[in-house]
């Protein structure tokens, strides 16, 4: 029974090691963050941009809205993009752009970027006065790959590794005293005293003649001579 004992703990102990060691396995899980690029406001003459600039890399996603008192132009340029539309196409709306929006005053937008870039957001006033930009709001959305590890089956499998030891342990243990117990000391039987043989008396003889008694053996009585 000891030795089935101690089976079952390194059989516990072996399934709880491998347990944990599936539990170390590093996962890699793509995790979504969102940087806030842009927050402002700000006012802006007739007949004039003002622009913002940042890097972005593929697969960021932009989105943000504007607010205005009065209609205007807005684009998200990549840097080629933005010094076409200042010198090849001269400030015109319909210049190649990633978001455009055009003539608004409220506007939202959304885009994924498709290249790593520096970006440029653009405000552009056509109009004949000056502008109000009172909210201007661009969020960056990204992904970056995290490592995930799962604790819970590395603590499962530990716990059972920790059981399986102590299982086998004490199968060792109760094998290791069995085999060194002290076997019973024999007793040895007390000695036995021989009864002494009874001894057997001869019976005494007396004379027919004189009834005196005479020893055993006797021919003739001591006592009166005659035959015994």
């Amino acid at each position: 029974m000891r030795k089935e004992i101690a089976v079952v703990g390194v059989v516990i102990l072996v399934f709880g090691l491998v347990l944990a060691a599936a539990g170390t396995r590093t996962t890699y899980q793509s995790v979504e963050y969102t940087e806030n690029l842009l927050d402002t406001s700000y006012t802006l003459p007739d007949n004039y941009y003002v622009y913002w600039y940042t890097d972005l890399d593929a697969g960021d996603k932009v989105s943000g809205s504007i607010e205005t008192t009065q209609p205007v132009n807005f684009f998200i340029f990549t840097s080629n993009q933005f010094n076409e539309w200042q010198t090849t196409y001269a400030y015109s709306l319909t210049a190649p752009s990633v978001v455009t929006r055009t003539n608004s005053q409220s506007m939202a937008f959304s885009a994924t970027i498709q290249s790593t870039d520096t970006y440029y957001l653009v405000v552009y006033n056509d109009g004949l006065t000056s502008c109000e930009i009172t909210s201007i709001q661009v969020d960056r959305a990204y992904y970056e790959t995290v490592e995930r590890r799962d604790y819970t089956l590395n603590m499962i499998g530990g716990i059972l590794a920790l059981v399986g030891i102590i299982i086998a342990a004490v199968g060792a243990t109760r094998k290791e005293v069995e085999k060194e117990a002290p076997l019973p000391t024999p007793v040895e039987p007390a000695p036995v005293t021989p009864k002494p043989e009874p001894t057997i008396e001869p019976k005494p003889e007396f004379c027919p003649s004189c009834g005196s008694e005479v020893p055993a053996g006797t021919e003739f009585c001591p006592h009166c001579g005659s035959a015994v």
